[in-house]
C-alpha cells in the first residue's frame, strides 16, 4: 500500500471541509513503531497485534489523528444527512486501555461468549473507541488479518457490520471518504450490507465526493 495516498486522501478531506465552511485540526502522525516498542506493547496485552495494524503502525505511523467538522448549521442532502463530522485515530500507546475497555464491557455486560451478539465482543482487537461508547475493532476469529468490524454496546443493528475486509483496507477505503463518522450511522450510506464493507465507489459514495468537493488523485 502507498500510505502517501492515505495522506493525501485526508489533505483534500480538510480542503474540502475548510472549504465548506468547516473547522478541523492539523493531521498528526507518530513516528512508525520499532519492533522493540511492538513487542512491549504486545507483551502488555499478553498476545499479538493483528497483522494489519500491526504493519501500519510499524510501516507508517505508531500514531495519527484526524478530524474535521461541517459549520454547525449545514446539513448535508439525504442520504448524507446524518453526517457533520470526520475522524481517524490509532496510537500504538493507548491498545492496552483500548483492550481493557473492550474487556470491562465483556466483564460486565456481554459476559457469555456464547451468546450471538456477544461472542464478537470476546473475540475481536479494539483500536479506536467512539464518544457514544460503541468502538472499531478487528475480529479475530477468522485470522490475524480478520475484518475491520464496528462493537455496538446497545444492542444495535450496527453491531458486527463489516466496514472492511482487513485494516489496510479499511483505512484506504474510509480515508477516499474522508473518514466521516467515525458513528455508524454517518458511514452507513456506503455501506451496502452487514458483510460488504465501505465501498468508496458506490453510487452514494461519488455523490458525497462530489457534494463535499473531494477530489482523489
Amino acid at each position: 500500500m502507498n500510505f502517501d495516498t492515505i495522506i493525501k486522501n485526508l489533505e483534500n478531506a480538510i480542503k474540502a471541509c475548510y472549504n465548506l465552511g468547516g473547522t478541523h485540526h492539523k493531521i498528526n502522525l507518530g513516528k512508525p513503531a520499532s519492533s522493540g516498542e511492538c513487542e512491549e506493547v504486545e507483551g502488555k496485552l499478553g498476545n499479538s497485534i493483528p497483522e494489519g495494524l500491526k504493519r501500519v503502525i510499524s510501516e507508517f505511523a505508531s500514531s495519527i489523528e484526524f478530524d474535521w467538522f461541517l459549520p454547525g448549521n449545514m446539513v448535508p442532502p439525504p442520504p448524507f444527512d446524518h453526517i457533520s463530522s470526520g475522524y481517524l485515530s490509532w496510537n500504538i500507546k493507548k491498545l492496552f486501555d483500548l483492550e481493557a475497555n473492550r474487556k470491562s464491557w465483556i466483564d460486565t455486560v456481554f459476559t457469555d461468549p456464547e451468546d450471538k451478539y456477544a461472542r464478537l465482543w470476546h473475540h475481536s482487537f479494539s483500536f479506536m473507541s467512539i464518544v457514544n461508547g460503541d468502538m472499531l475493532a478487528i475480529d479475530t476469529t477468522r485470522s490475524n488479518d480478520g475484518p475491520v468490524v464496528y462493537l455496538s454496546h446497545e444492542k444495535s443493528m450496527a453491531h458486527g457490520y463489516v466496514l472492511a475486509e482487513n485494516f489496510l483496507t479499511f483505512i484506504s477505503n474510509w480515508s477516499e471518504l474522508g473518514c466521516p463518522g467515525p458513528e455508524f450511522w454517518q458511514m452507513m450510506p456506503f455501506i451496502g450490507s452487514n458483510t460488504s464493507g465501505i465501498d468508496p465507489e458506490c453510487p452514494n459514495a461519488l455523490q458525497w465526493k462530489e457534494w463535499f468537493g473531494i477530489k482523489n488523485n
